[in-house]
């Protein structure tokens, strides 16, 4: 997982970050939008209890980088979950490159929205989980073209 932002220009709703959980094994992203940095653990709570009561999976690792709130947030998921949080050696994106392409690609899918549609700026958090979600539908070669969704929610595609 990791957080992106500031956007120079804050969304109609006062968003300026997201959070990003990237599944490894199929790649399904979940993004949620963020008005400030420190609301990572209230995303990660209600990430996890999704996970657990739709997929009914118990989560074994959470990988993120070194930044400050994540700090707080690995001793948080270590006390009151019981699992590991994997931090990355300062300045080494590449630890944690799932969560980094797979945010270098929904920023470039969301500028692409904006410019394409002519949308403005403010609306780069729609733009930013239209693009997660598009993500999400498209075939994947890391999973052998199959499509994150289906391989995330076990589902055979229509």
């Amino acid at each position: 997982m990791d957080v992106w932002g500031p956007y120079p220009v804050a969304s109609y709703s006062g968003m300026r970050y997201f959070a990003l959980f990237v599944d490894e094994a199929s790649r399904f992203s979940t993004l949620f939008l963020m008005k400030e940095r420190t609301d990572v653990y209230a995303k990660f709570k209600f990430y996890y209890e999704r996970v657990k009561t739709q997929l009914k999976i118990r989560m074994k690792e959470l990988r993120c980088d070194n930044a400050k709130e994540l700090l707080v947030l690995g001793e948080k998921i270590k006390r009151n979950y019981g699992m590991e949080c994997s931090l990355t050696v300062k300045h080494t994106p590449e630890q944690n490159g799932v969560a980094e392409r797979m945010i270098r690609t929904i920023i470039l899918r969301t500028r692409c929205l904006l410019e394409h549609f002519g949308l403005p700026k403010q609306m780069w958090a729609e733009a930013a989980v239209t693009a997660a979600y598009c993500v999400n539908i498209l075939p994947n070669k890391r999973n052998g073209m199959q499509v994150p969704y289906a391989v995330w929610f076990r589902v055979t595609p229509a």
